[in-house]
């Protein structure tokens, strides 16, 4: 909404600094502060409002302009995200069990 009667040129001309507060296991929070470093802006409070997270997708909107704020695996998801649980069938399984029970069998 702040940047909404800017043009692109605007845009690539503005100059800001962004504050943002150190990843935490929290992913949904989110505190910052945008300053625009001409006159005209005040500062603007930045929280989970404004961000989209990893793997979100923007719809209905003719552009946009955004910010990479953390990236990698020391960001707020990263920290959070686990390895994939094993997928296995019930016919592995059973395959599994028949294969040792044939191998105990042999090895007796």
């Amino acid at each position: 909404p702040q940047t909404g009667s800017l043009s692109v040129h605007d845009l690539h001309a503005a100059c800001a600094q962004l504050s943002i507060e150190v990843p935490l296991l929290a992913a949904h929070q989110l505190k910052g502060m945008l300053r625009t470093r001409n006159e005209r802006g005040a500062p603007a409070a930045l929280s989970e409002q404004q961000a989209l997270l990893q793997g979100a997708q923007l719809r209905n909107a003719e552009w946009a302009v955004g910010v990479c704020v953390y990236s990698g695996n020391e960001t707020r998801l990263g920290r959070s995200r686990r390895p994939p649980g094993a997928k296995r069938s019930e016919v592995d399984g059973t395959i599994d069990r028949i294969s040792a029970g044939v191998f105990v069998c042999q090895a007796v």
